[in-house]
């Protein structure tokens, strides 16, 4: 049966590798390894196997693939009067959406980061 099965370690470190380096969909990632949707948003979302570290390092971009359209956000280092800060930066295929929003101090985490982009997706999609 779908989504019962239990992940192991090693298999919630790819999935999390997943997240970061490929424009893979939540469910194409649950097709991949025999769970549910829901099971792999909630891996996303840091609500399941939140003992296991994340180990993605250097992430800068993530993608979301929708009706043909690429969402996609990356970080991006700015320079201004009080020092580096780190800005993400949104698009809809080559096209530039910046939110005026949050400049951080430090690069935001993952979780951070993600949940940012999920927003803007949904921004559009419906």
């Amino acid at each position: 049966m779908k989504g019962s099965s239990k992940l192991t370690e090693q298999q919630v470190q790819e999935i999390k590798r997943l997240f970061a380096t490929t424009m893979l969909c939540d469910g194409d990632i649950a097709e991949m390894y025999g769970v549910s949707r829901p099971h792999i948003n909630a891996i996303r979302n840091g609500k399941h196997y939140t003992n296991i570290p994340n180990e993605i390092v250097g992430f800068t971009t993530t993608h979301t693939m929708i009706g043909g359209y690429d969402y996609s956000s990356g970080i991006s280092v700015v320079e201004t009067n009080y020092g580096m800060k780190y800005l993400i930066i949104n698009y809809i295929n080559d096209e530039v959406f910046h939110d005026c929003g949050t400049l951080y101090n430090e690069q935001p985490d993952y979780n951070t980061f993600r949940d940012r982009h999920d927003q803007f997706v949904r921004r559009f999609v419906r």
